[in-house]
């Protein structure tokens, strides 16, 4: 198909080169109102040859890499076609089909994901059943701690209450003795002296 392509367009150019040529020779051959040809043949000739070559110096380097590029695709594409033909066979002389291979694998993979979030969830589920449990276990004995924090805390209230109870007892008792004994009367006093010998 890319050969009948370049093939009518070079076809058409050709055409639109010797219906050029055709125009400005039928104007230089019709005379105008002053009796000159309408176009100079040899000007205009000069024209388009030299119009064509810069347009031949642009268009080949430009249409040569197109050609080069279209037999590169052309390559690729026959590679790419030997690679998904259906025509090819595993080592046990089954036919391989792209599409069924694709296909399989997608549906593998698909399987694969869907058990792993699976175990994955199981798996989470587990792991936060046992948060849960920890979590309980954490309240009760918090609870029991709290407990027994509020028990030593009445006992201790208790205790001071006692405690102070029996330093008041004490500190009246020792008032008692004290008002009892006169202390100026267990004062020591000096020895008289001894008269002189």
């Amino acid at each position: 198909m890319p050969d009948r392509s370049r093939h009518h367009t070079l076809l058409w150019s050709v055409v639109g080169v010797l219906g050029m040529l055709a125009v400005i020779v039928l104007l230089g051959v019709i005379k105008g109102p002053d009796g000159q040809p309408l176009l100079d043949p040899e000007g205009a000739f000069s024209q388009v040859i030299m119009t064509a070559g810069l347009i031949a110096v642009a268009l080949i380097p430009t249409l040569r890499r197109t050609q080069k590029d279209a037999a590169a695709a052309k390559e690729d594409a026959a590679v790419a076609r030997e690679h998904v033909a259906n025509d090819h066979v595993d080592d046990e002389g089954k036919p391989i089909n792209l599409r069924t291979d694709l296909d399989d694998f997608r549906t593998e993979m698909r399987d694969l994901v869907v058990d792993g979030l699976a175990a994955m969830r199981e798996h989470t589920d587990t792991q936060f059943d046992g948060v849960r449990s920890d979590m309980r276990g954490i309240r009760r004995d918090v609870g029991r701690n709290t407990d027994g924090v509020e028990r030593a805390r009445i006992r201790q209230d208790a205790h001071e209450k006692y405690s102070r109870r029996v330093v008041a007892r004490l500190e009246q008792k020792i008032r008692n003795i004290a008002d009892a004994v006169d202390l100026e009367d267990t004062t020591p006093t000096p020895p008289k002296e001894a008269p002189p010998s």
